[in-house]
């Protein structure tokens, strides 16, 4: 045997150790490429926002609706919102909450597109103990961007709005949902919420008319002087109703928090 072939048969004990360490390596990288898989995979489908348990129909900061009225209420099962014909800046209030178990970042919020209403500000949002407050909803808010809500936590969203003040007899439409943006991890997700618990839906007549027109029902106050520069919008796809019905009632927190044995705002 030759120095050559003694080296050479020397050198094969080792071979087949430094193969099971490559084997190992191999089998470690694709079983943690498999766990990042299942992680990314679950992850991506995380979307825990709801509904919020709480009503409020004023927002901090924000000009308070005028006439607002709780309709479709008969048994207390389900409630829409009417909002009649208003001038001038408005707030629509939502309350979300995370149900799920881990943070997740609320990225926006938009109100509802093509619906006779058009954004009038900055959207914002408030959360119980803002301002050191137990108040609900707290007496102070924030711009709404990119804000952590975390498991079991509520907020409130005020989305400033205007509407054309006018509307002619007899065309209604509902307004089911509003939009919220949220991400976890790297996943983001765009969720439509109905506006309180119940599948609520705001309802309100088809926008159209000028003061003076026969049967044209306009906010108190309207003239063709003070009517909005802004071109009267499309309502667009949302949904044609018939007239609400008769079952209706001043909308407060008192009396919709009572029908549906909710928390309610204090007066």
């Amino acid at each position: 045997m030759t120095l050559a072939e003694a080296e050479t048969a020397a050198a094969r004990p080792g071979l087949p150790r430094r193969r099971r360490w490559l084997v190992w390596a191999l089998l470690t990288v694709g079983l943690a490429g498999v766990a990042l898989a299942i992680i990314a995979a679950v992850a991506s489908r995380y979307q825990p926002i709801g509904n919020g348990e709480d009503l409020s129909f004023a927002f901090p900061g924000l000009p308070a609706g005028k006439g607002f009225r709780a309709v479709n209420n008969l048994g207390g099962f389900h409630q829409d919102i009417y909002v009649p014909p208003q001038r001038g800046t408005f707030a629509l209030v939502a309350t979300i909450m995370n149900n799920g178990t881990h943070p997740v970042t609320i990225v926006s919020a938009s109100p509802p597109q093509g619906s006779g209403l058009w954004p009038a500000g900055t959207i914002r949002y408030s959360t119980p103990g803002m301002g050191g407050s137990n108040q609900i909803p707290p007496p102070t808010s924030r711009v709404l961007r990119n804000v952590v809500l975390a498991p079991g936590q509520e907020m409130f969203i005020g989305f400033p709005m205007k509407m054309w003040p006018c509307a002619p007899p007899g065309g209604w439409q509902g307004i089911p949902t509003f939009t919220v943006v949220t991400r976890y991890l790297f996943f983001t997700h765009t969720v439509d919420l109905p506006w309180f618990i119940f599948d609520d839906s705001v309802i309100m007549r088809i926008p159209g008319g000028k003061p003076g027109h026969k049967s044209v029902i306009c906010a108190p106050g309207t003239t063709l002087a003070n009517l909005p520069k802004a071109a009267l919008r499309n309502p667009g796809p949302s949904r044609r109703l018939a007239l609400p019905s008769a079952s209706t009632q001043a909308m407060t927190p008192a009396n919709f928090a009572l029908s549906r044995g909710l928390r309610r705002t204090p007066p």
